[in-house]
């Protein structure tokens, strides 16, 4: 299927499921904002502002881990408003910080609607399945939005709230504008965090530039929301000063931090990834990419449930297959 087509049809679909679960003039926040180097968060965050803008929507409140307050979100939202928790792949016991998180907002407002925007789920251990379970079984108004058809089956399966299939936020960026010109044959754009697959792959012969993206130079307007943000974290009290600075500040570092990832993958007249983010980017600005899985199989889910059509996007299953593909592809 062409870019294009495939954007647009995957963008109509996140619309469709999400706009009935949102009542018309209520207020909406947006919370779990990542404020770290993780290109692929900060390009989920940006989608959704803009599915958010799509459907008439401006946040009420957002905040990331550090930065929530019960009580500033109670105001923000009075009796009716509604909780959209940022999507990704952190739903689960892999990064358990994030579900912490999740499990606290659920936990602090019963009576209000919340929304787990897009999530892939992964648990591995029944302690933490568990305790996801006595959390989201006592909502009565929770959603979760599923990454793939997987998750979608699990939490049907294991949880008694509402579940809903829809695709990455990220979808809704058009990023062909910032793909640049390509100074190696291939970029190999390989995970190097908890989720990186055991082996990698051999492009012998191959001018290859081999990086991660978790990390990211101290820019001025980085130094600064951390400053504004550590404020806020250490003095609670300046809330009423610093909430509307620090949250201003959340687009221009999402935007910052794509525009590297972006930059960083148009280094390769070829994409080779681990990362389903890379995978997403690289579709949206059109560059040609091999696509492997993670360490438990998430990137295969994604792509079996969403993209297995795209002409840009060349699935492999082993390294080993994976260099000989990124051979053929360079001709």
């Amino acid at each position: 299927m062409e870019r294009d087509a495939l954007l647009a049809r995957l963008q109509r679909q996140y619309l469709e499921v999400l706009a009935p679960l949102v009542p018309q003039g209520v207020p909406v926040a947006l919370v779990d904002f990542p404020n770290h180097a993780n290109v692929g968060d900060s390009a989920i965050w940006w989608g959704e502002e803009c599915l958010l803008q799509r459907l008439g929507i401006r946040p009420a409140y957002t905040c990331d881990l550090h930065t929530y307050s019960r009580e500033a979100l109670a105001r923000a939202l009075g009796e009716e408003g509604v909780i959209l928790i940022h999507g990704g792949g952190n739903l689960g016991d892999i990064w358990p910080h994030h579900q912490a998180f999740r499990e606290r907002v659920i936990g602090d407002f019963p009576g209000h609607v919340i929304i787990q925007l897009s999530q892939s789920v992964q648990f591995h251990s029944p302690e933490g399945l568990a305790r996801a379970r006595r959390v989201f079984d006592a909502h009565p108004r929770l959603t979760l939005l599923c990454r793939d058809r997987h998750s979608l089956a699990f939490v049907r399966e294991h949880f008694r709230c509402r579940a809903e299939l829809a695709p990455d936020a990220a979808f809704f960026l058009d990023l062909r504008p910032w793909r640049g010109v390509a100074d190696h044959q291939v970029m190999y754009l390989a995970r190097s965090d908890v989720e990186a697959p055991a082996a990698s792959v051999a492009l012998d012969g191959c001018r290859v530039l081999r990086a991660d993206w978790l990390g990211e130079p101290r820019s001025a307007w980085i130094r600064l929301a951390d400053a504004l943000t550590s404020q806020l974290v250490r003095r609670p009290s300046l809330e009423p000063l610093l909430r509307r600075p620090v949250s201003r500040s959340y687009p221009r570092l999402a935007r910052e931090r794509v525009r590297r990832g972006c930059r960083l993958l148009s280094r390769g007249q070829v994409v080779v990834t681990d990362r389903l983010h890379a995978h997403v980017l690289a579709l949206s600005m059109g560059i040609p990419h091999v696509f492997l899985d993670n360490n438990y199989g998430k990137n295969r889910r994604f792509f079996e449930t969403w993209t297995h059509d795209s002409e840009l996007t060349h699935w492999c299953d082993d390294p080993s297959q994976a260099g000989a593909r990124v051979r053929e592809l360079l001709g």
